[in-house]
């Protein structure tokens, strides 16, 4: 049975991640640049400004909160979801379970 499923797997990764499914996900890419005019070239000045530039600019991202509030800064957050946990292997994101 886990020989079937292997030939399976083989057969479809060699079909997606071969010349005609990378052309067609290169082709695919290309054709939808062109209809939104590279919106993805155009407008990265003002992504930029908006989530990483604002960490330096904007006080208010990086302030900490009063202790009434009971919340966490989007800076704060960042940095929990990025720091290691004794429980995750150091490049696992998932949640673990408990």
């Amino acid at each position: 049975m886990v020989d079937i499923v292997t030939r399976i797997n083989n057969v479809v990764n060699g079909f997606v991640w071969g010349p005609f499914g990378l052309a067609l996900l290169f082709c695919t890419g290309l054709w939808l640049s062109i209809r939104t005019g590279f919106f993805q070239f155009r407008r990265m000045g003002y992504w930029l400004r908006h989530t990483i530039g604002a960490i330096f600019t904007n006080k208010d991202v990086t302030a900490h909160t009063s202790k009434e509030d009971m919340a966490i800064s989007q800076f704060q957050s960042c940095l929990l979801y990025t720091s290691p946990s004794p429980r995750d292997g150091l490049l696992s994101r998932m949640p673990s379970s408990a």
